[in-house]
């Protein structure tokens, strides 16, 4: 697969933003089992509460925008390096 397979209409923040929304759901989703988890041991009970849930949400965001981010700069490196070898 060639690193530009987007094409030449594709942009770099149109990839962020791909990444950024694809990872999301499974990042919201790794942080509330972890809460849960976290919950349960404390206080036998897997319901979480409102700040606890704002905090999943959080972690949530802060998680994909840096799954993104990595993504990004990696593709950069990977594009900058296929333009001096040319």
């Amino acid at each position: 697969m060639p690193i530009d397979s987007y094409g030449k209409d594709e942009s770099a923040l149109r990839r962020f933003e791909i990444v950024f929304f694809a990872s999301l759901p499974f990042t919201i989703l790794y942080s509330y089992l972890i809460m849960s988890g976290i919950s349960y041991v404390q206080d036998k009970d897997l319901r979480l509460e409102e700040g606890e849930l704002l905090i999943v949400g959080t972690s949530g965001v802060v998680s994909s925008s840096l799954i993104a981010y990595y993504d990004l700069k990696k593709n950069q490196c990977k594009l900058n390096l296929v333009r001096i070898n040319f």
